[in-house]
């Protein structure tokens, strides 16, 4: 699993690429779109979801609910780069790999 690999893969599914977004400046928000951001691990990736309405990410963490927090039960802020993306492991210290706009109404997986 690689960063590249996963970029086009998304991409193939339906997200929107958010070519000039990087891991300290989110896109901007996009009608009938949502903000999705892909981080990538040694051995795993994770998916964070902005809400359009409060600009707050969310994420769901394996089999467990959706949650507006990450380790330490630390909210996670609007600026994602600021949050700690460290699970405790190698394979949960996740890195940022790129942001997509998901569109409204979902996509086929």
């Amino acid at each position: 699993m690689d960063a590249n690999s996963l970029i086009e893969g998304a991409k193939r599914d339906g997200m929107v690429y958010a070519a000039n977004a990087g891991p300290d400046n989110a896109p901007d928000f996009l009608a009938g779109f949502y903000c999705v951001a892909l981080y990538l691990s040694a051995t795993d990736h994770h998916w964070y979801r902005r809400d359009p309405k409060t600009g707050f990410w969310t994420h769901k963490p394996g089999p467990q609910g959706v949650r507006n927090f990450g380790p330490n039960f630390a909210i996670l802020p609007k600026e994602l780069y600021q949050a700690n993306h460290d699970y405790g492991s190698s394979a949960t210290n996740y890195n940022f790999v790129a942001y997509f706009y998901v569109p409204e109404e979902g996509i086929q997986v």
